[in-house]
């Protein structure tokens, strides 16, 4: 089946970036421009056209958020002069439901659908402690006899939307699937509000849009950077993203030669942001020679993105150690680094300068971990640990606290 192309009900006043390659734009709202308030065809909630907006599940269509005293002064997301947006005062259920028509049927595979939310409210209100809005996106068909059919992937469960000192528009949305064979030519878009009605649920939605997405849907990630750097005994892997959508969790994978790679640690999402973010992760058992690292993210469909790859080159001259677990509660974890197969003595003393425990071990070659078991029944406090390696040099002195 062709997919139909199908005008614009209302346009951007600013440009949009495309979520995906070759996308088709189904159906766009910006909610217009003026300086007066109005309702809306597709909301759901109850209208208040004057006053400030006190009722639970109350909405206007306004050119400014603040439509409480205590709300953020803000214009809308698109940009217009006197642009207009969504403006809700929360409760529990749908507060906008859109049919989108098509003369020809729609074709199956990937619709993508995003919007911008903004909290209403800075972090003081509601005595430091405001419900969060959080809106969830419904995607459905109907069938040929007037069902409405929900699409792979919906509900889109919303993240919850926080407060911020200065007014934030935050982008969310969702991929959804349309099963093969499907014959239909509506498609119905529900959003709902996930929080009960209460002090803080306060928010407003503007620059819906509708895509059809023939290579499938956006990217879940748009990775920035990743970087390596030697960090003591291990090796610091940072990666930044400038966009997260549905993602769920980052793989981080290790190779010396570029094309093997093993999968050494695992780091949640942040969560939807389009934002700059950080992660880091340490490598505690760095390679002599060439330590490659990239980072696999997957998101909720188990679709993936692969950042490019960065490298360090571990040469030792000599041997250090790292202390892992400080404070400590009875053993101690130690990283070494070591340039040669040496024995060292390890030694603990409280701060009147009497050895509490000592133990002598052989430290491998390259990178490796030893446990001192000693320390075990030694009172809680404040101790130094001193490790001194086969010609009685200090690899390590420090102070450490057993709780």
């Amino acid at each position: 089946m062709l997919l139909a192309a199908i005008a614009f009900m209302n346009s951007f006043a600013i440009a949009q970036t495309q979520p995906c390659t070759n996308s088709v734009t189904l159906w766009a709202e910006d909610f217009g421009t003026g300086n007066d308030t109005t309702s809306h065809p597709d909301a759901t909630f109850t209208y208040e056209p004057t006053g400030p907006l006190f009722a639970e599940g109350s909405y206007r269509v306004a050119s400014n958020l603040q439509q409480k005293i205590e709300w953020h002064n803000s214009p809308d997301h698109t940009g217009n002069t006197d642009g207009r947006m969504l403006v809700i005062n929360g409760d529990l259920g749908d507060f906008f439901i859109h049919t989108i028509t098509n003369q020809n049927p729609f074709s199956s595979g990937a619709y993508y659908f995003r919007f911008y939310i903004i909290n209403a409210n800075v972090p003081y209100a509601c005595f430091g402690n405001p419900l969060f809005a959080a809106v969830n996106l419904n995607a459905e068909y109907q069938d040929g006899n007037g069902n409405w059919i929900a699409l792979q992937n919906s509900p889109n469960i919303g993240s919850q939307v926080p407060t911020s000192n200065n007014p934030v528009w935050i982008q969310q949305g969702g991929t959804f699937i349309l099963p093969p064979n499907v014959v239909t030519n509506n498609i119905r878009i529900r959003l709902s509000d996930a929080t009960g009605g209460g002090c803080g649920n306060d928010f407003a939605v503007d620059d819906f849009g509708l895509y059809y997405c023939p290579d499938g849907g956006p990217l879940p990630v748009n990775f920035l950077d990743i970087t390596a750097a030697q960090k003591s005994t291990g090796i610091l892997v940072q990666w930044k993203t400038a966009f997260e959508l549905n993602n769920k969790y980052f793989n981080i994978e290790k190779s010396t030669d570029a094309v093997n790679w093993t999968v050494i640690g695992r780091i949640e999402s942040h969560g939807n942001s389009q934002f700059v973010q950080t992660y880091n992760f340490y490598d505690r058992s760095p390679v002599v020679g060439n330590n490659i690292y990239q980072v696999r993210q997957y998101d909720l469909d188990n679709r993936s993105t692969l950042s490019r790859i960065a490298s360090v080159k571990v040469s030792i001259n000599g041997t250090s150690a790292t202390v892992i677990n400080n404070p400590f509660i009875n053993h101690i974890n130690i990283d070494f680094l070591s340039k040669n197969s040496m024995p060292v003595e390890i030694a603990l003393y409280d701060m009147a300068g009497k050895q509490v425990a000592v133990e002598k071990c052989k430290v491998a070659s390259g990178s490796s971990r030893m446990t001192f078991t000693k320390a075990a029944n030694a009172g809680r406090g404040m101790y130094i640990m001193t490790i001194k390696g086969s010609n009685n040099e200090v690899i390590f002195n420090g102070k450490l606290i057993k709780q």
